[in-house]
């Protein structure tokens, strides 16, 4: 079966190609990397139609260090991110490796049907989320697991009063310190919204409970998630700040790839930092996790509600002080309906974009 990698295009996609062509050089050869809108499959060249979607030609005997071919919208990969989680993971009886959280969190109850296709597995490619899969794994699964730590940065304004927040524009708001990220994460990170959204992809993923899945900050970005088990021992992962890691990760199991990314000189001199995240003054963080407690439709309606907050702020049109306000009445608005089918996913993310 294919191997499906989906990939938010804000997100680092040269970077996703840089470690493809590590891949093609180790292991792949006779593959070939396709994309069809923010979906990236690895595709066997005898497979690879000769004619793409888009009218490209991919001659069979075609073999680049790495092959990418544009794809236009097909039927089954649409434009919509649940849409196209869902349809894929239905395909998949193998591996989906998932960069792009937010179709998760909006189709979570609806993605587990598909998720108990005999032999599929939902491989994370976040950094946090690849960390805490490699936790579990060293801790022999999650049978004495008890509890999830995923680490936040803090984002580009941590530290700050809620009277210094007031004065935060766009250009502090994309000032991350530590990652390099499209301007909507960016804008969520700083909110820690985005570390909210995280918080409800750890439930979808490892259906672990809100109240076992806690956030610390971490500034330094290197510990990228823990696992603390019955015993009270914490296994953590740590690596420098690279994507390229969780990139790879994703793409090699059982193994691991052979090209170190992100490794730490443990010879130099360095410090860790941790730190509870500052709830009263970051209110978003809360409200994704009762997004998350609420169940049904509620993360896809809060997911959807930010993105179009996020909009309006880097617009201009709203103040960085007033995201979480207008968050928290958008969940007020929230019908209550259940994630009973795509559909109702689908309509309450139209309906909370309102």
């Amino acid at each position: 079966s294919p191997l499906q990698v989906r990939l938010d295009r804000r997100k680092v996609p040269e970077r996703f190609e840089d470690v493809m062509r590590v891949f093609w050089r180790e292991r792949t050869a006779g593959f070939i990397l396709m994309r069809t809108s923010r979906l990236y499959s690895i595709q066997p060249l005898s497979q690879v139609p000769v004619k793409s979607v888009s009218g490209r030609y991919v001659p069979q005997s075609y073999k680049p260090e790495v092959g990418l071919t544009e794809h236009g919208i097909s039927e089954r990969f649409p434009a919509d991110p649940p849409a196209s989680l869902y349809g894929m993971s239905k395909r998949c009886s193998e591996l989906l490796a998932l960069a792009n959280k937010e179709s998760l969190i909006a189709a979570g109850p609806v993605v587990a049907e598909a998720r108990r296709t005999p032999g599929a597995e939902l491989v994370p490619v976040d950094s946090e989320h690849c960390a805490v899969r490699q936790c579990l794994r060293a801790g022999e699964g999650s049978r004495r697991l008890d509890e999830i730590g995923l680490t936040a940065s803090g984002g580009p304004v941590r530290g700050r009063t809620a009277a210094d927040l007031r004065d935060v524009g766009v250009e502090d708001a994309l000032a991350h310190p530590t990652w390099s990220m499209g301007p909507k994460i960016t804008v969520d990170s700083s909110t820690l919204v985005n570390k909210g959204l995280e918080v409800i992809e750890a439930h979808e993923l490892f259906g672990v409970d809100y109240d076992r899945i806690d956030v610390v900050v971490h500034p330094q970005s290197i510990v990228h998630s823990m696992a603390t088990f019955s015993d009270g021992a914490t296994i953590a992962q740590l690596a420098l700040p690279d994507m390229r890691l969780p990139i790879a990760y994703a793409l090699a199991p059982p193994d691991r790839a052979a090209v170190p990314f992100g490794r730490i000189d443990f010879s130099q001199a360095f410090s860790l930092e941790f730190e509870p995240p500052d709830r009263d003054t970051f209110r978003a963080l809360d409200l994704a996790y009762a997004a998350g407690r609420s169940g049904g439709t509620a993360p896809a309606w809060f997911s959807a509600a930010n993105e179009v907050v996020v909009e309006c702020f880097l617009a201009g049109a709203i103040r960085w002080s007033d995201i979480a306000a207008v968050l928290a009445a958008s969940r007020d608005r929230w019908d209550g309906s259940s994630a009973d089918s795509l559909d109702s996913v689908l309509a309450a993310d139209a309906e909370a974009r309102r």
